[in-house]
């Protein structure tokens, strides 16, 4: 479990995580004392000790289930409820399929579905070596589905249908059979899922120099290299001129003031009314309330110190 552990570390800072020794020591005791007995305690020890960021929990939830699930749900047996002799029919009917069809129904009865490395090379043939994101993920599962001749498995549960009614197999054991085959399709389906969105979290954790491609913002400054830091720094002066250039314009335009709408409309009054020679508020660098004197003129007002 400490492996797997560590290799689930290694995919949390593949998909931008940031997770030091000390956290990785601390979620190693953690599951030490804790146990893995309770699941839901083995990922709560995890979470609380590996991540630290809000936006990393996406991250976390999306790789617990690729290193620590169960691989999908099992797949039933579908063959042990029959009798020797309709266990015979429908192997017959299965031999009447083409090959392709016939290993993915004899897969769906039985039980037992493909094996880790039959899957792994249906997901090379696939592409998943090409795959990096979770969307890209769903690509290659279809891709696989269709290899397995998911596209084809209704109009073939059919034609097995009525080849078992023909040569004499119980309504009840077929509509049995046929119920297992469905819920073993989307079973074997989610297995699928499963280890493809596994096998690119390991890529991509085996890729340390190329875990975010062009994404600077969550590459840790320790694993840029040159060409990355190159480009880092082409981009921080592309900002500083954009900001100069940004500043220069608010200067240029607060040089003209405020545009005076009152003053427009009574400086045109010559005009007819039409807004010919517009007129602005002038900025004043002094603040917006006034002093007022202490002392009292003759006419008994105050004087505005600042306003005249």
């Amino acid at each position: 479990m400490d492996n797997r552990v560590v290799e689930f570390i290694r995919g949390l800072r593949a998909a931008g995580v940031r997770v030091s020794l000390a956290e990785s020591v601390d979620a190693m005791h953690a599951v030490e004392s804790l146990g893995i007995s309770n699941k839901e305690v083995f990922r709560s020890s995890l979470r609380a000790t590996l991540v630290k960021e809000h936006d990393d929990f996406a991250a976390f939830e999306e790789l617990f289930p690729l290193y620590f699930g169960s691989g999908g749900p099992p797949l039933q047996n579908a063959l042990e409820d029959l009798s020797p002799e309709e266990q015979e029919m429908m192997q017959m009917a299965l031999s009447a399929l083409s090959g392709r069809m016939q290993q993915l129904l004899d897969w769906l009865s039985s039980g037992e579905g493909p094996s880790k490395e039959e899957l792994e090379e249906m997901a090379r043939r696939a592409g998943v070596e090409w795959a990096n994101s979770p969307q890209e993920g769903q690509w290659v599962t279809r891709r696989m589905l269709q290899q397995m001749g998911f596209a084809h498995l209704e109009e073939q549960m059919q034609q097995l249908y009525q080849k078992l009614q023909e040569m004499g197999m119980s309504q009840e054991a077929i509509e049995k059979l046929m119920g297992v085959v469905e819920a073993n399709k989307e079973a074997l389906a989610e297995q699928v899922a499963q280890q493809v969105g596994q096998q690119i979290a390991e890529q991509r954790a085996n890729r340390p120099d190329d875990l975010h491609g062009s994404d600077l913002m969550n590459k840790p400054l320790q694993s840029l290299t040159e060409e990355d830091a190159n480009q880092l720094r082409k981009e921080v002066q592309r900002l500083v001129t954009q900001m100069r250039s940004r500043a220069a314009l608010r200067r240029k335009r607060g040089n003209k003031g405020k545009f005076d709408a009152k003053g427009t409309i009574r400086s045109n009054l010559r005009n007819g009314g039409v807004p010919i020679e517009l007129k602005f508020k002038k900025r004043s660098s002094s603040p917006a309330w006034c002093s007022f004197a202490t002392c009292l003129l003759p006419c008994g007002r105050w004087r505005n110190l600042c306003c005249g």
